[in-house]
C-alpha cells in the first residue's frame, strides 16, 4: 500500500505518552502507526526527527468578524484561519459575539456563517451559537447544528449586541433552563456589572485624561470576574447546566470551579491566554505593552488588564481544575483603537498567529507538561463536545490533524509572516523557545515553517455527531 503522507522519526502522542512511531496517512485519516524503518511507501515523507507529533491543537475560543456588519473590519474566515494555521492550530471554535450576523442566535444566521466558512476557511471550524433567541423558539432549530452556546453576563446598549448577552438574572434563569433541557454546554463570560460600572465611574470621576493603558489594569479583575461567577453558580446548580466556564483567571473563580466539580456539576473550565493578560505575567514583556505592525512600524499603546495570579492559574491547569485553553483572538483594524479615548476604544487583540508557539514556550518554562498540553488543547475539549476520537487523538481511523513541534527552537516573534488581517503583533520582539513547524489538517500540510500553504475552502465544519472528514 502506498500512503499519501508518512511522518517519520518523530515522537508521536498516543494514550497519554509519546512513542517512537511513524504516522501513515491516507485519504485524510490516520491509516496506521508504524514502527521506525517500516519500509512503508508514501507520496510524501515528512521528517520529524527531534520533534513531537501532537494531535492537532484546537483553539476553543476565538473571534472572526464575518458574516455581519463588521465583515472586513478586523478578521474574516480566511485571514483568521490562516493565522490559526500559522500558530499551529488545526481547528477553531468561533464565538458568536464579535458582531457576527445576528450573533448566530437563529438557524438562518448560523447556516449562513457555516456556508461562508466552508468556502473560505483554511482549517476546520465550529461555531458557538447565542442562546438569546430562546424565547422565540430558536434553540430547538439550533440544537442539531451547534455543540455549544455562548453568552456574556453583560448588558450592552448597541443594537449589534442585543442577542449576545444580558446581566438580567431573570432572563439568564429562563435561558439556562432552555439550554439545560438540550444537555449542551453554555460558555459564559462572568461579570459583576455593577462593580464594573463602579470602576468606570471612579475612573471618570476625577476628570483627568486617561489612556487605554491606564484604564485596562482596572478591568477584568478578581472582584468583577469572581463575583459574577459566584452569582452564576446559583443558576448553574439550579438547572444542572453544563457550564463552559470562560476566563478562569482569578483565585475566587478557580475556588468556585473546584467546589462545583467536587459537588458533581459538569463544568468545562477554560483559560484564555490573551496578550493583554499574558503581558502582565512576565517581566520581560514590560517593554512591549503595545501593538506593533512590523510591515510599516506602526505602534499602538495597549497596556494590560488586571493581572491573573499566574502561579495559581497554571497550578489549576496542571491539577485539572482548568480543562481547556483558548486564545480569545479578537482582532480589530488599527483605526478601531483609540488609546487616548479608552471608553470608546477597542481592546481586543490578535493572538492566533503565535498561539501554539507561546504554549510550547510555557511548557519549556515548566508551566505544564507537554502531555498536559495535549489534553487541554485538544483531547479534553474534543471529548466534552463529542468530537473525540476524530478530533483530539492520534488513533488510526481518525482525522490526520497534527501540530508538529520543535521544542528546542529559539526564535524572536516578528521575524516571520503575520496572517491576521490587521498585521498587528502584541508580542513583537519577544524571544521564545518552542515552535510549531508544521500544521497538518486532515492529511494536508497547511503550514510549513511559517508559510501557510492551504487554499481557502480546505476547512470543514465540525458539528454534532462528527465522525471525521477527508
Amino acid at each position: 500500500m502506498e500512503y499519501d503522507l508518512l511522518i517519520q522519526n518523530g515522537l508521536t502522542y498516543l494514550d497519554g505518552r509519546f512513542e517512537r512511531l511513524d504516522v501513515a496517512v491516507r485519504n485524510g485519516r490516520i491509516a496506521a502507526l508504524l514502527a521506525r524503518d517500516s519500509g512503508a511507501r508514501a507520496r510524501r515523507r515528512l521528517d520529524a526527527a527531534g520533534r513531537y507529533v501532537l494531535p492537532g491543537m484546537i483553539d476553543f475560543h476565538c473571534h472572526i468578524r464575518e458574516p455581519g456588519p463588521q465583515a472586513g473590519a478586523g478578521e474574516d474566515f480566511t485571514s483568521g484561519t490562516m493565522a490559526a494555521a500559522n500558530g499551529g492550530v488545526t481547528m477553531v471554535c468561533i464565538a458568536p459575539d464579535g458582531h457576527l450576523l445576528r450573533n448566530l442566535a437563529d438557524a438562518e444566521a448560523y447556516d449562513t456563517a457555516v456556508a461562508l466558512g466552508r468556502r473560505k476557511a483554511v482549517v476546520d471550524f465550529h461555531l458557538a451559537a447565542s442562546p438569546m433567541g430562546f424565547g422565540a423558539g430558536a434553540l430547538e432549530r439550533l440544537a442539531s447544528r451547534t455543540c455549544l452556546y455562548k453568552i456574556r453576563m453583560k448588558d450592552y446598549p448597541g443594537p449589534l449586541e442585543t442577542s449576545v448577552g444580558t446581566a438580567d438574572t431573570g432572563i439568564l434563569d429562563e435561558c439556562f433552563a432552555a439550554i439545560a433541557r438540550q444537555g449542551k454546554y453554555c460558555g459564559i463570560h462572568p461579570s459583576d456589572e455593577r462593580y464594573r460600572q463602579a470602576v468606570e465611574r471612579r475612573l471618570r470621576a476625577d476628570g483627568l485624561p486617561r489612556s487605554l493603558a491606564q484604564v485596562l489594569p482596572h478591568l477584568y479583575g478578581d472582584e468583577e470576574m469572581s463575583a459574577g461567577a459566584w452569582l452564576l453558580a446559583y443558576y448553574v446548580r439550579k438547572h444542572h447546566l453544563r457550564w463552559h466556564a470562560l476566563h478562569c483567571w482569578h483565585r475566587g473563580y478557580l475556588d468556585l470551579v473546584r467546589m462545583l466539580k467536587a459537588q458533581g456539576e459538569d463544568i468545562l473550565a477554560s483559560l484564555e491566554l490573551l496578550p493583554t493578560n499574558t503581558l502582565a505575567a512576565h517581566p520581560e514583556n514590560r517593554h512591549s505593552e503595545e501593538l506593533v505592525r512590523p510591515a510599516d512600524g506602526l505602534r499602538i499603546p495597549l497596556g494590560h488588564t488586571a493581572g491573573p495570579d499566574w502561579d495559581a492559574v497554571w497550578a489549576a491547569v496542571r491539577e485539572g481544575t482548568i480543562d481547556i485553553l483558548g486564545s480569545d483572538h479578537s482582532p480589530h483594524l488599527p483605526a478601531c483603537y483609540r488609546p487616548q479615548e479608552p471608553f470608546r476604544s477597542s481592546a481586543g487583540v490578535p493572538g492566533l498567529d503565535w498561539y501554539g508557539h507561546l504554549l510550547l514556550n510555557e511548557v519549556n518554562r515548566g508551566s505544564l507538561s507537554l502531555e498536559r498540553l495535549v489534553q487541554v488543547t485538544s483531547e479534553a475539549g474534543a471529548r466534552a463536545l463529542g468530537w473525540y476520537p476524530y478530533k483530539g487523538s492520534n488513533l488510526p481511523g481518525t482525522d490526520a490533524d497534527f501540530s508538529i513541534c520543535d521544542m528546542d527552537r529559539v526564535w524572536t516573534i516578528g521575524s516571520g509572516p503575520i496572517y491576521t488581517q490587521s498585521g498587528l503583533c502584541p508580542y513583537y520582539g519577544r524571544t521564545i523557545c518552542g515552535k510549531v513547524t508544521h500544521t497538518v489538517v486532515r492529511g494536508t500540510v497547511v503550514m510549513e515553517e511559517g508559510k501557510v500553504l492551504a487554499r481557502p475552502g480546505h476547512g470543514r465544519f465540525v458539528g454534532p455527531g462528527y465522525t471525521g472528514g477527508s
